[in-house]
């Protein structure tokens, strides 16, 4: 399994810079230093993982270990797209007080409603829809098929 250079760096950014702001701002409320430690292990974290990934299984074929790097990477989404759009609503909240020198709190509301939608949305899409199938049987015919063939099951 091969984990390329530009993807490991983007990760990387995706993991660095809504951490960082988070760390702004637990900073600039004076949180407990606890809770400051709290949350940088978890980027600790999510780095060590994407560096095992990009330069320790560098040549697995286990289908088992591919498995898990994909539910790894399913929780990573999990955990940091919520944390996106809480920055990018943010910032437009904040955008739309400066340009129009007044406070709405229809950002922060619809930031939390999209959050919201996304994790149900991923853990809906994770387990519930792989287990949800239907297997149907379908004849084809097939104009001069050999006689042979007929005999023959495929399962």
């Amino acid at each position: 399994m091969k984990l390329y250079t530009f993807v490991f760096v983007i990760l990387l950014l995706m993991l660095v810079i809504p951490d960082i702001f988070f760390y702004f701002k637990l900073k600039n409320n004076k949180a407990k230093p606890i809770y400051i430690i709290l949350h940088i292990i978890g980027v600790f974290f999510f780095i060590a993982i994407f560096s095992y990934i990009k330069f320790g299984l560098d040549t697995a074929r286990n289908f088992r270990i591919v498995v898990w790097v994909m539910w790894f990477y399913f929780y990573f989404l999990l955990i940091y797209i919520p944390k996106l759009i809480h920055i990018f609503f943010y910032i437009l909240n904040r955008l739309f007080q400066h340009i129009f020198k007044r406070k709405t709190f229809f950002f922060s509301y619809f930031r939390i409603f999209l959050s919201v939608f996304v994790v149900i949305t991923m853990l809906v899409g994770a387990y519930i829809t792989p287990r949800n199938f239907e297997l149907t049987k379908v004849s084809v015919p097939i104009p001069n098929f050999p006689k042979v063939l007929l005999a023959t099951k495929s399962s």
